[in-house]
């Protein structure tokens, strides 16, 4: 688990990055939908992203990762702010 992953490092991520396609930061406390947000436009070839127990993530970094076309396994288990 990235206990410890801050969302400044997440977005520096999304700048830098684009062509990154798997990032696992499971367990991350401060990621939240802002931070998914930049990575999702900052890293269109992501292929595979863990985000489970990232508390902060809602429905609204979902919408953010439907930009991520080649996006094939999204890992949620353990966020209650996103809806079925």
């Amino acid at each position: 688990a990235c206990e410890a992953f801050s969302a400044s490092a997440l977005s520096h991520i999304g700048k830098v990055c684009a062509q990154l396609q798997i990032l696992d930061i499971c367990g991350s406390k401060y990621v939240d939908d802002e931070c998914i947000e930049k990575l999702a436009r900052g890293c269109p070839r992501l292929e595979r992203l863990n985000l489970q127990w990232c508390v902060l993530v809602t429905d609204r970094s979902l919408v953010a990762l439907a930009s991520c076309r080649k996006l094939t396994s999204l890992s949620l288990h353990g966020n209650k702010n996103v809806t079925d």
